[in-house]
C-alpha cells in the first residue's frame, strides 16, 4: 500500500463487511469434498516461533539480549522500525522477531498443555516438521520470517532456525513452498504469522497458487496468510486479540469474524492500514 486514506470520514470495508477470499471455486469444491468426512484432529495446537536466525544471537552467544524498544509508543511511523517479518528486500537483515515468541506464549494459553506441541529457539527447525504428526493437530501456528520469490517459486517459503546451539549453520533452514505441498495436515485453521504469505503466482482460472495453496493441498481447510510486509509489534497485537475473540469464555467468535474484529480494533487504536490490514483469511467461511 503506497498511500492511505485522507480522509476523516473514511470507513474500512471490514467495518461493514465480514471479509473471506476463496483461492478459487475449484479448491474449495474439491477441499469440501476431501474433508466432509474427515474426523476432528485429537490434539488442539502445533506452534513453531521465535527460530534462531544468527550466530550473534544471544541466544548461541549466551550474552543478554538487548533491551527491546518500546515498539508500542511508535507503531505509525512503519519507517523507523527495524523488524518487519520479510526477507524478500535488498541486503535484508535477518532480525530476531520477538513479537513472534510474544504471540507464542499467548496463544498457548487459550488450549490445554496436553494438547500443545510447541517448537521454538533451536527447536524450530526443518527437523521438526520431519518428527512432528501435524495431522494430529486441529490448530497450526507459524510466526517467522516469511519470503516471497516470484522469479523463483520454489524458493517461497518460511524460514526456521538457520543455526544450531554452536552457531553452526544448519542444513536446511527454509520450509520451501514444495514441502508445504507434501506435508500431511488435518487442520481446521492454519496461521502464517509472516510477511508476504498470502501471495504467489497468479494462474489463469485457478487464482493465486502460493503457501496458501499448498497447505490447503496439504489438508488445512481454512488459512490466515498476509498481503503485504507486517510490522513484527503490531503483528503480535493482532495475532494475540484474534485468538482472544475465537476463545472467549461467552460467544466465542468463527475465524472469519474474529479476525475483522481484531483488525477493527486496531484500526480505531493506530488508523494506519498497513498496521493492520495485511492479513485475510483464505477457504472455507462457513
Amino acid at each position: 500500500m503506497s498511500t492511505l486514506p485522507n480522509t476523516a470520514n473514511y470507513q474500512p470495508l471490514l467495518s461493514q463487511h465480514e471479509i473471506v477470499a476463496a483461492p478459487s471455486s475449484t479448491t474449495i469444491a474439491t477441499q469440501r469434498q476431501r474433508l466432509q468426512a474427515r474426523p476432528p484432529a485429537p490434539k488442539a495446537l502445533a506452534v513453531l516461533a521465535d527460530p534462531v536466525y544468527s550466530a550473534t544471537d544471544a541466544r548461541v552467544t549466551g550474552e543478554a539480549p538487548p533491551t527491546p524498544d518500546n515498539d508500542s509508543d511508535r507503531l505509525v511511523d512503519l519507517d523507523s522500525l527495524l523488524l518487519n517479518r520479510s526477507l524478500c528486500t535488498p541486503n535484508a537483515t535477518v532480525n530476531r522477531l520477538p513479537g513472534t515468541r510474544q504471540e507464542a506464549d499467548i496463544i498457548k494459553q487459550y488450549f490445554p498443555a496436553s494438547g500443545v506441541i510447541a517448537a521454538m529457539d533451536f527447536q524450530a527447525n526443518q527437523a521438526w516438521f520431519d518428527r512432528t504428526q501435524l495431522d494430529q493437530y486441529q490448530h497450526l501456528f507459524l510466526a517467522t520470517h516469511g519470503c516471497l520469490d516470484t522469479e523463483n517459486p520454489e524458493f517461497t517459503g518460511l524460514v526456521l532456525s538457520l543455526v544450531d546451539e554452536q552457531g553452526q549453520q544448519q542444513k536446511d533452514g527454509y520450509l520451501r513452498l514444495g514441502e508445504i505441498f507434501t506435508l500431511k495436515l488435518a487442520a481446521d485453521l492454519v496461521v502464517l504469522s509472516a510477511c508476504e504469505t498470502g501471495l504467489g503466482d497468479t494462474i489463469k482460472g485457478e487464482g493465486m497458487v502460493g503457501m496458501t495453496r499448498g497447505f490447503m493441498y496439504a489438508g488445512a481447510e481454512r488459512v490466515v496468510v498476509s498481503l503485504w510486509n507486517v510490522n513484527d509489534s503490531a503483528t503480535a497485537e493482532l495475532m494475540s486479540q484474534f485468538y482472544d475473540l475465537m476463545h472467549r469464555p461467552n460467544n466465542p467468535l468463527t475465524p472469519a469474524a474474529a479476525l475483522r474484529q481484531a483488525q477493527l480494533q486496531l484500526w480505531e487504536q493506530y488508523q494506519d492500514p498497513r498496521l493492520w490490514a495485511a492479513f485475510t483469511l483464505q477457504g472455507e467461511w462457513q
